[in-house]
């Protein structure tokens, strides 16, 4: 009997067990049964309490009997999912619906902003519209202003104009001083204490050079006006021009004394200051260092440009090899120029200058054939060195200076020439705007070889030059006349008499960068002729340059040149044309 129960007790709890496994796991936290439903778990858990009864100790409680319906379990089931599915598809719908609700919105809103930011450019150009009307309106007003302020002024500068005024006022305008000084001055003579015809008066006399007259002026305008700075300013300034160095400097320092003053005014008083302090100083030293190199295309003819030896040749030639065989070479040039001058007495009046240069021409060595042998390059190097000591004086208007000079040459090693003579040159302005100049030279060339001292000679010079400065671009033309002859001790084809004639332009394109362009033409009779001569020698020489210096630091140049000469004679062996370009540093000590 005990094994009945239990066999059967197995089957029922695995019965119960396998309808309880199928019941909801996850029942839905809202679901209610209906009446029905109620009864039927009723009836299930009296079935759970009266197995509890009649099998007691095998549980616990009723409920951990586990007995259930599998046909009420899985309707019950089934209702669930159903009202699990209808639910998730509402959940769905209404989240859809929310989607769509919040799409809506995004789209209502981004529309609104849309709408907000159009309504804000509008607003934007509608004021930007308006803004450029009242700037249009404004400009219309500024120019119908000025251009009733232009009227009126023309007007005024009309009846200016035409009264004594007005006439010496343009005329100061135009820098025409002198006639501005002579205008102003009818004025003064009517209006003596008047402070603004002293002040043009004294301006006028400034530029026409007038310096004491400037500074009677604007003695007269500080009189009456004892603040005018610019009265002071000028009046220091003609001072300067004066020589009057202590009372330029009072002056001057006390206009610095001004507070507010602008910047380029400070500057200007300060470069006049420091040229009355330079004035104090009895020695001044100056040197000038170079280093350059060149290529030359042809250095059987030995005429060259802008080197210091140029002028000391003999009939356009240093005594080495000639003739129109072409041979090149690149060459390194070095030059050393110390200077030294001594003030007798205020700046300009009386002066020593006292200079000493060296420079050298190295070629590279190169191997060539003369004509006669096979001969190097360095046959041609050269060194010459100068020492010169002059006494001149300087003005305002006037430079004029006299020095004697020793130069020596040497190629190869040895000395070839030395040259002694005495220079004098004398350089004032024209005008505003065109200076002139005149250069006197004599020399007497010896040969250190006593085998060649038929050919020593005496040489003369006339040179003649003028410059203007072009309008405001600090462009300056050059133009030079130069005649000189030369007598050879001894007749040997090598009298001659030269005339050159020499222009150029210099062009600033900045305050650093500056290009130079030349063109000189050089004619050379010969006075005597051998008897086997047909024709006695004469050459003729064009020479096209063009040149460039940068200013590195205001005391570093960087040069560049290009030569091109041509030299036509009446003798075939004198006929040639030479190439040379070449670059230098210079340094300023």
């Amino acid at each position: 009997m005990n094994a009945s129960r239990s066999l059967f007790l197995v089957g029922f709890i695995a019965f119960s067990s396998i309808f309880a496994s199928e019941a909801i796991s996850d029942p839905i936290s809202d679901f209610s049964l209906n009446e029905e439903e109620k009864k039927e778990l009723q009836r299930i858990e009296k079935i759970k309490k009266e197995f509890f009864k009649k099998y007691p100790g095998w549980f616990d409680s009723y409920e951990d009997v586990p007995f259930s319906d599998y046909r009420f379990e899985k309707k019950l089931e089934q209702r669930k999912l159903k009202q699990k599915q209808e639910l998730e598809k509402k959940a769905q719908e209404e989240e859809q619906k929310r989607l769509i609700e919040e799409e809506n919105r995004r789209i209502k809103k981004a529309e609104e902003e849309r709408l907000r930011i159009e309504e804000d450019k509008k607003k934007s150009l509608e004021e930007q519209k308006r803004l450029e009307d009242e700037r249009r309106k404004a400009e219309e007003e500024r120019i119908r202003k000025a251009e009733e302020e232009r009227i009126k002024k023309a007007e005024a500068l009309k009846k200016l104009l035409d009264t004594p005024l007005g006439r010496a006022m343009q005329l100061y305008k135009d820098e025409k001083f002198k006639e501005a000084y002579d205008a102003f001055y009818a004025l003064f003579e009517k209006d003596i204490e008047n402070p603004r015809i002293n002040f043009y008066l004294g301006l006028s006399a400034s530029g026409a050079g007038a310096y004491e007259d400037a500074v009677s002026a604007f003695e007269r305008v500080l009189i009456k006006e004892p603040t005018h700075l610019r009265a002071r300013l000028e009046m220091a300034k003609a001072q300067f021009f004066l020589k009057n160095f202590d009372d330029a400097e009072k002056q001057f320092l006390n206009v610095l004394a001004t507070k507010d003053l602008p910047e380029s005014v400070v500057a200007n008083i300060e470069k006049f200051l420091d040229a009355i302090e330079a004035t104090r100083k009895r020695n001044h030293f100056q040197s000038i260092a170079m280093l350059g190199i060149k290529f030359d295309d042809n250095i059987n003819n030995e005429v060259g440009e802008n080197t210091p030896i140029k002028d000391l040749v003999v009939g356009g030639q240093i005594i080495t090899d000639s003739g129109n065989e072409k041979v090149s070479d690149f060459i390194h040039e070095e030059m050393v120029n110390l200077n030294h001058i001594y003030d007798f007495g205020k700046l300009g009046d009386y002066y020593m200058q006292n200079s000493f240069m060296v420079f050298a021409q190295n070629y590279s060595g190169k191997s060539y054939d003369s004509g006669v042998a096979t001969a190097t390059t360095d046959d041609k190097n050269l060194l010459f060195y100068s020492i010169s000591t002059g006494l001149g004086t300087n003005t305002k208007t006037v430079t004029f200076l006299t020095k004697i000079h020793y130069d020596s040459i040497s190629i190869a090693g040895s000395e070839l020439m030395s040259v002694g003579g005495v220079e004098m040159s004398y350089a004032r302005p024209f005008n505003e705007s065109i200076a002139w100049d005149m250069k006197l030279k004599y020399q007497q060339k010896d040969f250190v070889d006593k085998s060649n001292d038929g050919m020593d000679s005496t040489y003369t010079e006339i040179n003649l030059g003028a410059k203007k400065n072009i309008a405001e671009s600090k462009d300056i033309f050059s133009f030079g006349f130069m005649v000189s002859q030369e007598r050879v001790n001894i007749a040997a084809n090598t009298d001659n008499d030269t005339k050159n004639i020499r222009v150029s332009y210099m062009k600033n394109f900045d305050e650093k960068l500056s290009s130079t362009f030349g063109y000189g033409y050089k004619m050379v009779d010969y006075l005597e002729k051998s008897a086997s001569d047909v024709n006695v020698r004469a050459d003729t020489q064009h020479n096209l340059s063009i040149g460039a210096m940068y200013k590195y630091t205001p005391k570093t140049m960087i040069n560049g040149a290009l030569n091109y000469f041509k030299n036509d004679s009446t003798r075939d062996a004198f006929c040639y044309d030479k190439a040379q370009v070449g670059a230098n540093v210079m340094f300023v000590f």
